[in-house]
């Protein structure tokens, strides 16, 4: 229970925690995840940045707006959202590296109409286009 006489600073460091972890906040995203970690989606999970979100709660702390334990709470979510933003990069990339295996796989045949490229495509008609810092000896 909050006496009296401490109203004033309790409702000062409140405001500014409050106003941080808001939804629409800098930290809100984060304090959302370290709270409730599969209420955030794919799309928000990307678009935060990570290192911008631990300078916030790094000056917080420094400026004493923020708790620990809301400190606590912020540096779960930063993991958490890491951790699937690490996942996402590897399932991208499992996915990307099957793809290259089925497009390089000795079997794999280009279709009858795609054998052969067009001399128009592959025949450079000006020199002077290329670079000239290649060795063409």
């Amino acid at each position: 229970y909050i006496r009296i006489g401490f109203r004033g600073s309790i409702k000062k460091m409140l405001g500014k925690s409050m106003a941080l972890i808001a939804t629409d906040g800098p930290l809100g995203l984060i304090w959302i995840s370290g709270t409730w970690d599969k209420k955030v989606s794919k799309t928000q999970v990307i678009s935060v940045d990570l290192c911008e979100a631990s300078r916030e709660i790094e000056t917080s702390v420094s400026d004493e707006s923020i708790n620990l334990r809301l400190c606590a709470k912020l540096l779960i979510g930063i993991a958490r959202l890491l951790a699937r933003k690490a996942g996402y990069l590897a399932a991208d990339a499992a996915e990307a590296m099957v793809r290259m295996r089925a497009a390089f796989k000795p079997g794999a045949e280009l279709p009858e109409d795609n054998q052969k490229a067009r001399a128009k495509t592959i025949t450079i008609l000006n020199f002077d286009d290329l670079d000239p810092s290649l060795d063409l000896d």
